[in-house]
């Protein structure tokens, strides 16, 4: 149950935050760099629990290399899709969610997220499969997301890489939920 928990709490978390930060325009950080800090700072205190994926591109390429069971991946996605859809509710009660920039939302946004993710998914690889020292295993962690975030954006997308960061910030489409 802890796994569950931890995955919940942190997905709402990194949800939350992203989504106030679209929602509310200017911020001091950019909203990339923030976001991998919170997936690093997660990686290091929820790693040992739970894996830390806090986002279901990751846990759905566990369970397809069969790191994690099918029952055990299904029930991190709903504590995923949980903290989203939390984040979704707290971020509505500040009326943010909705201050998204302007960007078409088509096939193309699916490639860019997928191709983003891809990225992304090859930094958590390297960590998971041990080719990168423990030590430094958050900032790449975190740094693979920045440069999808940002592959993905300059593409086209919104750059969430994530469906639970699109759901929080109200992006309900297929292409940002399929394409990470």
């Amino acid at each position: 149950m802890k796994k569950y928990i931890s995955e919940l709490i942190g997905t709402f978390i990194l949800s939350l935050v992203v989504a106030l930060a679209v929602g509310g325009g200017a911020f001091s950080i950019s909203i990339p760099v923030l976001a991998a800090i919170i997936i690093g700072i997660f990686f290091y205190t929820i790693g040992g629990i739970s894996g830390a994926h806090l986002n279901p591109a990751v846990t759905i390429a566990m369970i397809a290399t069969k790191e994690i069971e099918g029952k055990q991946g299904i029930a991190y996605l709903a504590s995923q899709f949980i903290g989203g859809a939390f984040a979704l509710v707290v971020a509505g009660m500040f009326n943010l969610s909705s201050n998204l920039p302007s960007t078409s939302v088509s096939m193309g946004s699916g490639i860019a997220e997928a191709v983003g993710a891809f990225v992304f998914a090859f930094g958590v690889g390297a960590v998971y499969y041990k080719k990168v020292n423990s030590t430094i295993s958050g900032i790449v962690v975190g740094m693979s997301f920045i440069i999808g975030v940002s592959i993905a954006g300059l593409l086209g997308s919104y750059g969430f890489i994530n469906p639970s960061i699109s759901l929080a910030s109200g992006v309900f489409d297929m292409f940002y939920l399929l394409g990470p």
